[in-house]
């Protein structure tokens, strides 16, 4: 063997220790990229989890309040959180919004069959 093809081994080991690494860190980040969202995704559920639901099932129509407040009992048949004080924030920060829509709802009906 010349020192050609001792040299051409070394830099071919170097390489292979080298790319080994380099996708060994790159699974760490990935991992790393995945726990942070993860917990970002929990976080923004304790947080705002409840609302996502409420806006899609508040409607625009007072007469069917019924299905405006099945909004709660929907919030409370999801998984129980650790934390109830974030959920009891959302829960009423929700009841507040809906009632607000109910009443504009209702106003913008008056208006319009006084118009």
């Amino acid at each position: 063997m010349s020192i050609k093809h001792i040299f051409l081994f070394l830099v071919l080991i170097y390489s292979q220790n080298l790319f080994s690494r380099i996708f060994q860190k790159e699974n760490k980040v990935r991992k790393g990229f995945k726990w942070i969202r993860k917990q970002l995704k929990n976080l923004n559920d304790r947080i705002f989890g409840p609302c996502w639901k409420a806006k899609r099932t508040i409607t625009n129509s007072p007469s069917e309040e019924s299905d405006v407040y099945n909004i709660d009992t929907a919030i409370f048949f999801r998984k129980k959180k650790k934390n109830r004080k974030f959920k009891n924030k959302a829960l009423s920060r929700i009841k507040k919004r809906v009632e607000s829509k109910v009443k504009k709802t209702k106003r913008n009906i008056v208006k319009n069959l006084l118009n």
